[in-house]
């Protein structure tokens, strides 16, 4: 669904508007997916299909995915994400 497989899918879905200590997936993983769905389909149609009433808190959970790209890469450069 939304470009994304089943298992992702299911991944994904069982991981928003949950407790945290049910989530299936970490946030980096959720943002990394919803930014995957995204370029199959529309923020609010993607949504929609979540649960969200509207993309507000939505589109606030992608941010997680570029802060742990930054991180990622400080730690292959031997620094910490704040050194930059």
């Amino acid at each position: 669904m939304h470009g994304l497989s089943d298992t992702e899918w299911r991944d994904l879905v069982l991981s928003v508007n949950t407790h945290r200590k049910q989530r299936r997936l970490p946030p980096c993983k959720v943002a990394y997916l919803i930014d995957h769905a995204l370029q199959n389909t529309s923020a609010d149609q993607l949504a929609k299909s979540l649960g969200f009433e509207d993309t507000t808190t939505f589109f606030k959970i992608p941010q997680a995915k570029s802060i742990a790209d930054r991180s990622r890469i400080s730690r292959r450069l031997g620094q910490s994400p704040r050194q930059y």
